[in-house]
């Protein structure tokens, strides 16, 4: 049922970031934007960027705002632009739990032109190389970028082990039925970290 764009700011979790497109109402495009203006002239959400807004969440213990997530930006970003996206190898072994190293830069493969932006402090950087010939679902694809940046020689028993501790029970079925056609030694390596027992 579509909705006005306070019952959405009321509905939607405090630490999202969304684009006006999210947002399932029968108003008119120019009526959300004034909407949107007003929320944020209230305090109620806030303006990242052209077209996207965040409802912040705060911390009481130490009363302050917490910031939004540099993925979470790129995912608003992409569909403001109907782009599909997935992020490079280096953002994957991070967003999965297997590096804590957290990359310089956010790099996001994408089927849109080459971009760059600079938003509250926050680099991400679109490359142009349209996903087809990766797995349909963003976790599937994440999985199969991970294992590529890893390196095949550098996919030993314990990369796998906690591989198949990033990868939910619920996903696993869907993780081998999406990669059938991906690298033989990738396919391995996904097996492999689905049978495995944690």
């Amino acid at each position: 049922m579509p909705l006005t764009v306070r019952e959405y700011i009321d509905g939607v979790e405090y630490g999202t970031l969304f684009i006006a497109d999210d947002i399932d109402t029968d108003s008119t495009y120019d009526s959300v934007k004034t909407q949107l203006c007003n929320a944020c002239a209230e305090g109620r959400i806030e303006r990242v960027h052209h077209g996207i807004y965040y409802k912040p969440d705060y911390d009481p213990e130490i009363d302050r705002k917490i910031p939004y997530s540099r993925r979470d930006l790129a995912y608003a970003i992409a569909r403001m632009n109907n782009w599909r996206i997935i992020p490079d190898g280096d953002v994957c072994l991070n967003m999965l739990g297997l590096s804590t190293q957290v990359p310089a830069r956010y790099v996001f493969l994408s089927d849109g032109p080459y971009k760059i932006y600079e938003i509250d402090g926050k680099t991400i950087e679109f490359r142009h190389r349209a996903p087809k010939n990766y797995p349909k679902d963003d976790f599937s694809a994440m999985v199969v970028q991970a294992i590529k940046a890893q390196s095949r020689s550098n996919c030993d028993r314990d990369f796998i082990r906690r591989l198949s501790q990033a990868i939910p029970d619920e996903r696993r079925g869907s993780l081998i039925d999406s990669t059938c056609n991906t690298s033989a030694w990738i396919r391995k390596i996904i097996l492999e970290a689905c049978a495995d027992g944690h």
